[in-house]
């Protein structure tokens, strides 16, 4: 959860091979605190909000490298 004010709490959850304990997708929860019935819903999937092919260093490292040069996608992160 965080604690930031100007944000609604927030949390991750790590699903991972139970094989390999690899994990498979990161998927982020938020809780809208102003609804009437609040419920935390899923808000995105990792892989799919930043275009990763996958969860391995090569393509966080891909990543981070786009961050480098180019500010909207940092400031997603």
């Amino acid at each position: 959860m965080t604690t930031y004010v100007n944000t609604y709490p927030s949390f991750r959850q790590f699903i991972v091979d139970a094989q390999t304990m690899l994990p498979i997708k990161i998927e982020t929860y938020t809780l809208d605190i102003l609804a009437e019935e609040p419920e935390f819903v899923l808000d995105h999937e990792l892989t799919e909000y930043f275009s990763m092919p996958d969860l391995s260093p090569k393509s966080f490292d891909e990543l981070a490298q786009k961050m480098l040069t180019d500010e909207s996608l940092a400031l997603n992160y």
